[in-house]
């Protein structure tokens, strides 16, 4: 499933959370990340969100979390 460009935009352009969570495992697609990593919700569509990864953003899917 390929996100809607809107969503692929405010996430990279959107300010980085300035809450920081260190999570000493590591990310693996299709895995729940785990609840102390900061989510931050596309206003546009609530059906996303993006995180902070190894200093890149990562988008993830409600349905996915």
């Amino acid at each position: 499933m390929r996100p809607p460009q809107q969503v692929v935009t405010y996430a990279r352009e959107a300010p980085a959370p300035t809450d920081r969570d260190v999570v000493k495992e590591a990310a693996v697609v299709a895995r729940p990340h785990p609840e102390t990593v900061v989510v931050v919700p596309v206003p546009e569509n609530p059906n996303y969100a993006f995180a902070i990864v190894d200093d890149e953003r990562v988008l993830s899917h409600r349905l996915a979390r």
